[in-house]
């Protein structure tokens, strides 16, 4: 297998942030207006261009943050991915900074309420998608959930990963040491690859030609025809998986440095009805993943 260490991302060209990186989307840091609404709030509460001799009202204007409030509180309701909870929550917290009414603050609270509720059912969904081993189309969500940090949200991932005896796993790196790990892929076996393919998540299912380092040859023929794809280990999953071998994709992901995946597989491994993980070696592969 090679040794590249690749973060915990959607296909090569795509957002590669890592998830204890800065930038993160759920955090409540400080950080550039990224949207028309905040910039526009930001000058009306500024009292125009800020600079040298401008005075800054102490308080925002009523109607601006009744608008603002009123566009977190809308995306707070459409929230349902992790990835969309922990962007609302962090939207969540830059609008509780500013001065609401009673009101106001009972509104927000009760959503944000709510988004920790929707938190807990959508980890219950991944985890039954992991039982499933379907994992690979959920990665930014398990990415997005080793890195949740919100406010009221990191509790809720605490309680809920102490409930269901996981653990999050720590970034792999040199002073790991971590083992070259292979995955079970013989020839033949068929998977499901990220392909930007025929259907809506971008996913055809194939029969494997050969793996080589971190890369597999995939032969598929659908309605788009005969081809032979090379796609990253990291991208692909197997239609057929075992406790032992779900651990083994586990570890495979951890040596690349995906933690997302990493956890994702872990739990499938300790989930998987046709002989999951059990007793020491289920304890094994969780202290391995957390570095402990």
């Amino acid at each position: 297998m090679g040794s590249a260490v690749e973060s915990d991302a959607l296909p090569v060209d795509a957002d590669r942030a890592d998830a204890a990186g800065a930038g993160s989307s759920f955090g409540a840091g400080p950080r550039a207006p990224d949207t028309e609404d905040d910039t526009a709030l930001e000058s009306e509460v500024s009292g125009g261009e800020s600079g040298a001799g401008v005075p800054r009202p102490a308080v925002a204007p009523p109607r601006a943050v009744h608008d603002r409030l009123g566009g977190v509180l809308d995306s707070l309701g459409d929230a349902e991915t992790v990835v969309e909870i922990g962007r609302a929550a962090a939207a969540a917290q830059r609008v509780s900074e500013l001065p609401l009414d009673a009101a106001q603050r009972a509104e927000l609270d009760t959503a944000r309420s709510e988004l920790a509720v929707r938190l807990r059912r959508r980890i219950a969904w991944l985890a039954e998608r992991a039982a499933q081993a379907r994992v690979v189309e959920e990665r930014a969500d398990w990415r997005a959930l080793a890195a949740v940090d919100a406010p009221g949200l990191a509790a809720v991932v605490r309680d809920e990963f102490a409930a269901r005896g996981w653990r999050l796993p720590v970034a792999a790196g040199p002073d790991l040491d971590p083992v070259d790990v292979g995955v079970p892929l013989q020839r033949g076996a068929v998977v499901r690859c990220r392909n930007g393919s025929i259907d809506s998540a971008g996913f055809a299912e194939g029969r494997v030609v050969a793996v080589r380092g971190d890369r597999v040859t995939v032969k598929i023929d659908d309605s788009e025809g005969l081809r032979f794809p090379s796609v990253d280990l990291l991208d692909c999953e197997p239609i057929s998986v075992d406790g032992t071998s779900a651990a083994a994709w586990a570890r495979h992901a951890h040596r690349r440095g995906a933690v997302g995946l990493a956890l994702a597989w872990a739990v499938a491994a300790n989930s998987r009805a046709d002989r999951p993980l059990e007793g020491s070696a289920r304890e094994e592969l969780w202290r391995e993943l957390a570095g402990r």
